[in-house]
């Protein structure tokens, strides 16, 4: 089933697949649904008929707005993780026919934000890698020791662990470069 399923899909171009979940996700956002967790994994896409079916799934975090319609902040906020695994000239693409199925253009002030959301998950995954380093275990219990036993100001901790993360990016920006060579 899920090889005749796939294959069922290779009939579509990339572009087909890509405008039936912008439309799906702009349609789901005129009906004042948000998602709140919208991903390609908490899609499912089906074809019938020659057409290209899309069902959110995973809809525990979904509310809907009774009052109002969703805003474009609000309607950002939901594509944001759906957009984040594609390539740029995908989420362009992805935007563009999201907007022409919500009647508008894809502005600048969109690719901002979703810029920054790309620099903050990336920032985060280097910050939870470093978290996970020895190394920083140890410049956080000997600042600790500084701090409570040897009381040490933490604005120099602070310098101190500075001067330390530098240290250590450079040599690991060295161990990269020997490896890469």
């Amino acid at each position: 089933l899920l090889t005749k399923f796939k294959f069922s899909l290779y009939s579509f171009s990339k572009e087909e697949i890509i405008k039936a979940v912008a439309n799906f996700s702009c349609n789901m956002h005129n009906k004042k649904i948000i998602h709140h967790d919208l991903t390609g994994g908490n899609l499912l896409v089906t074809t019938e008929n020659n057409e290209i079916n899309i069902t959110a799934i995973d809809i525990g975090r979904a509310s809907i707005n009774m009052m109002k319609s969703i805003s474009e902040h609000q309607r950002l906020l939901d594509l944001m993780r759906c957009c984040y695994k594609l390539n740029w000239p995908n989420r362009e693409l992805f935007m563009d026919y999201y907007f022409e199925a919500y009647g508008r253009k894809f502005s600048h002030r969109w690719k901002t934000s979703l810029s920054y959301y790309d620099w903050k998950l990336k920032t985060k995954k280097k910050l939870k890698r470093a978290l996970k380093s020895k190394a920083m275990y140890a410049i956080a219990f000997g600042t600790f020791i500084g701090i409570f036993f040897l009381s040490i100001p933490f604005p120099i901790l602070i310098i101190i662990a500075a001067i330390i993360g530098v240290i250590g990016e450079i040599i690991n920006r060295k161990s990269d470069f020997n490896v890469n060579n």
